[in-house]
């Protein structure tokens, strides 16, 4: 709070009219920055308050120029697709579980049981857009061919486990990964989670009513996709960006951010100002620092080139690879 209220102090707006982005989790978060920006600075007004994910959907509607209201990704749409849905779905073999759940004898109020069901799916997806977005990805590129492939290798009349089966590898834990290279019962049998998140888009309206495909594809797109999108779309065309988006942009309070929005949180930073206030001892970002074991780098490697052949003069501030010969909890600390 103090680090926000003496940037917005030192170097205020260009524009008069303009508005402060601040990206929060919660409106604790904000009343407690509006009330030490006022004390600090004698007044806190023109600041806009937005959550995370709120502000991802709208820049990349400014920046793509999209007119969609809402993403029919979220959770209550996805909730209410699952639901209209469900006649068809229940009939299928690989979601034999659902069904006998759907179908208990003598279950109370059987319509509300199959709503709390697709609740409870529907929140599930949404963490995964968020913080599974591989799986996702992964799950956007099967169709009801590769299930129908994949239920007849499951019945024993075919040998050939198609792209399922490689989705479904990609889910594995590293703990859970069998010697042999089969998959474990635990994500078996969870096949259905696939087959539901790829039965959403060819069912999927937008709240105009058009229908999923062809030139409307892009008001179809997930979180991850949306990210994606945006991604490409800041390193691709920065000029043209940095006239949409806000003059400057800060992260207040969030202690956890996913890998995805890190590398969001990058690339904007090429195209605007991005502060992300949080506590930490350590100079650069946890995630960045390489453990013993797991000499895996959070976020993505792939990005982290791009930026740095876009702005050469950011490597040494956080974006380079540590050095594996620094001791995991040193690297990044500098010596001062």
């Amino acid at each position: 709070a103090a680090a926000c209220a003496t940037i917005m102090r030192s170097s205020p707006l260009k524009s008069p009219l303009g508005k402060e982005k601040i990206l929060i989790l919660n409106s604790g978060m904000k009343n407690y920055l509006s009330e030490y920006i006022a004390s600090a600075n004698g007044i806190a007004a023109g600041a806009d308050y937005m959550q995370l994910w709120e502000f991802i959907w709208q820049a990349y509607k400014d920046v793509c120029g999209s007119t969609v209201r809402d993403n029919p990704f979220d959770r209550d749409a996805v909730t209410w697709s699952l639901l209209a849905m469900a006649g068809s779905w229940c009939a299928r073999a690989i979601a034999r579980p659902l069904a006998r759940y759907i179908g208990v004898p003598k279950a109370d109020e059987p319509d509300l049981r199959l709503y709390e069901l697709c609740s409870k799916i529907a929140d599930t997806f949404d963490q995964y857009q968020m913080y599974r977005p591989e799986w996702i990805l992964k799950w956007d590129e099967l169709d009801e061919g590769d299930f129908a492939k994949w239920e007849q290798f499951k019945e024993g009349r075919s040998h050939d486990e198609g792209r399922v089966g490689q989705a479904l590898r990609a889910m594995v834990p590293r703990r859970l990964r069998q010697n042999d290279g089969s998959i474990p019962k635990q994500v078996l049998s969870n096949d259905w989670q696939p087959y539901l998140c790829s039965c959403l888009r060819p069912n999927m309206h937008d709240y105009s009513g058009k229908e999923a495909g062809g030139d409307d594809a892009l008001r179809f797109f997930d979180r991850p996709q949306v990210i994606r999108a945006f991604i490409d779309k800041l390193m691709n065309h920065r000029g043209e960006v940095a006239r949409v988006l806000p003059e400057r942009i800060f992260v207040a309070g969030v202690s956890s951010l996913p890998g995805q929005v890190i590398d969001l949180l990058a690339a904007l930073g090429l195209c605007t100002e991005v502060y992300v206030l949080f506590l930490n001892p350590c100079r650069d970002y946890w995630g960045d620092l390489r453990c013993g074991r797991s000499p895996r780098l959070y976020g993505s490697q792939e990005l982290r080139n791009r930026i740095l052949k876009a702005d050469p003069a950011l490597k040494g501030r956080g974006l380079a690879e540590a050095s594996q010969d620094d001791p995991p909890f040193t690297q990044g600390t500098g010596d001062d």
